[in-house]
């Protein structure tokens, strides 16, 4: 398996950069290039800002989401690469939100765009990641529908996928994992830690998946 590491912080900043160079294919004008540049950033501050405590997300959650309908709607029905782009950071925002719903209901139509393109990792800007990592942001959106369904989305991706590694994606894991353990629940817990080795999810000695397995296993057997 070929497996790429992705600070999302340098891949946000390096595709905003790209964009103002006016190199991503000649798929925007002016206007819209300059647009979504903006929007890029405007995505790096506002998923390091908590989601509101009420129904009301905060504001700068709501520009951007208008940022990204604007955006959507001043695109050419046919360009598939920016409208799947649009919902990729839609379907982010959401789940950021913990909207989950509406997360995977952006995720979904995000897929069907790509699904459409001859050359995905050519047509799509520079700053959207692989396939099988938008399926992985994907399958978090389930962690409402309980644990079999959470589990099941994200051992439906192949194995030999190829792996844009996104930290946060194996930290959110760690984290279900984790509560999972101290809740007792050792096998549901394993099966975390699993998905985390097959996807090489970590990266310092401390988060070993196959050690936390290894644990788990031995206080199953001893308690």
């Amino acid at each position: 398996m070929h497996r790429k590491h992705c600070n999302p912080l340098m891949t946000c900043l390096f595709g905003a950069a790209l964009l103002v160079a006016g190199t991503v294919f000649g798929q925007l004008n002016e206007g819209q290039t300059t647009r979504y540049a903006r929007i890029r950033k405007q995505f790096v501050v506002a998923t390091t800002i908590l989601p509101g405590e009420g129904k009301r997300p905060r504001k700068p959650h709501r520009r951007l989401y208008k940022e990204l309908q604007k955006f959507l709607e001043s695109l050419e029905p046919d360009n598939n690469p920016y409208h799947a782009a649009t919902f990729y950071y839609q379907a982010r925002l959401f789940l950021h939100m913990k909207m989950d719903k509406e997360a995977r209901e952006k995720f979904d139509a995000c897929l069907e765009l790509i699904s459409k393109l001859e050359k995905p990792d050519d047509d799509l800007p520079v700053d959207i990641p692989a396939v099988t990592t938008i399926q992985m942001y994907r399958a978090l959106t389930f962690a409402d529908q309980g644990h079999e369904a959470f589990v099941a989305e994200f051992e439906k991706i192949p194995e030999d996928a190829e792996i844009l590694r996104y930290f946060d994606i194996g930290d959110r894991l760690y984290d279900r994992a984790a509560e999972l353990a101290h809740d007792r629940k050792y096998d549901e817990a394993i099966r975390v830690y699993k998905i985390i080795k097959r996807f090489d999810l970590w990266e310092d000695e401390w988060q070993d998946p196959q050690k936390k397995i290894n644990l788990l296993e031995y206080v199953k057997k001893h308690r």
